[in-house]
């Protein structure tokens, strides 16, 4: 028994040791390759131009490599620009309600993308709590000095659906 109660206390201090922090969000603010910063030039033949919007062009994924956020697999993903370069990466999977079958608030996609960001990035700093008319939000989120990295499932109601997303952005203080 001690033995099994030393090598837990020994396994759980690697992990400490080895947890990853925010820092490495400022340090790699990345998406299966696709950063933050970088030219969209460089990543254009995965990309198909959608529009262009207060300045910002935002591009469809069209390579399904992208189409996965921890093996949670996604509708689609945008990459948006700006001046050329990668501003913000988001991923999404819509569920609709159908006459048939009505959707369950089920945030177990949400946990096993929040589990693999907590792994990157340490526990979440802060949550995504909204309910509003029009849906419930759940989520979580980090910051770190100039990124910041979102999960979060807004849930419109049983016949309606939910949406589930992944974001990756630069951030800005608004003051």
């Amino acid at each position: 028994m001690k033995k099994i109660i030393c090598f837990f206390i020994l396994l759980m201090s690697i992990f400490t040791v080895y947890a990853q922090n925010i820092q490495q969000l400022e340090a790699n603010p990345s998406f299966k390759g696709i950063t933050i910063g970088m030219s969209i030039s460089e990543i254009s033949d995965k990309l198909s131009f959608e529009k262009s919007s207060n300045g910002y062009s935002i591009y469809k994924v069209t390579d399904s490599y992208y189409h996965s956020v921890f093996n949670v697999t996604m509708n689609y993903v945008r990459v948006i620009g700006l001046n050329g370069k990668v501003h913000a990466i988001e991923a999404m999977k819509l569920i609709k309600a159908t006459n048939a079958h009505a959707t369950v608030f089920d945030t177990t996609e949400l946990d096993i993308i929040q589990a693999g960001l907590t792994r990157l990035y340490g526990n979440p700093q802060y949550g995504l709590n909204e309910n509003n008319a029009k849906y419930n939000r759940i989520g979580v989120q980090w910051i770190s000095k100039s990124k910041e990295v979102n999960c979060f499932i807004d849930f419109y109601g049983t016949f309606v659906g939910y949406k589930l997303q992944f974001s990756l952005c630069e951030h800005n203080e608004d003051f």
